[in-house]
């Protein structure tokens, strides 16, 4: 998917471009319209791409858990922690870290300290170094969403010592 190309290139001009068109080539593909919902998520258009997610599960009703992810983060990052978790709880994707880190970044935040807690210690559970890779795999993604310092907040609240050796 082009747009898929342009966001991981960091081209965000191009990515809008190449979403509008993806969207207009394919306005029945429900697995086009929840993975450009996810990355117009990650690029700043929050409700934008909920709107589009919800599109996408509106003509799937057995959509896959996976679909509720841009309303995980939409959620995030207008600080509706409570409502991000609700989603949450029906991605349904066990061994998949991001899963365990949106619930350890929202109890982090919301002061849900054993939950947080569980959550940080699952993700340590998937992956022993996950410490050392977190901020990367976050910053892949959130590099243009607006909210990466406050999943970091979240996740260190939660007990995860992130390492960011990209950052001054």
């Amino acid at each position: 998917m082009l747009p898929q190309v342009h966001f991981y290139r960091r081209d965000v001009p191009a990515f809008r471009a190449a979403t509008e068109e993806s969207i207009a080539l394919n306005p029945r593909n429900t697995e086009v319209l929840a993975q450009t919902a996810l990355l117009l998520v990650f690029s700043g258009e929050g409700e934008r791409g909920a709107n589009l997610a919800r599109r996408a599960m509106d003509l799937n009703p057995q959509h896959p858990g996976w679909y509720h992810v841009p309303l995980v983060w939409n959620y995030f990052q207008k600080g509706e922690y409570e409502k991000a978790l609700e989603h949450e709880s029906r991605i349904n994707i066990p061994g998949l870290f991001w899963q365990p880190l949106a619930v350890a970044a929202c109890c982090g935040l919301l002061g849900r300290n054993a939950e947080a807690a569980a959550a940080a210690e699952e993700l340590r559970r998937l992956d022993s170094e996950i410490e050392q890779h977190l901020w990367r795999h976050i910053e892949t993604y959130n590099y243009a969403s607006g909210f990466m310092d406050r999943i970091l907040e979240g996740l260190a609240k939660a007990g995860l010592r992130i390492m960011c050796p990209l950052r001054p």
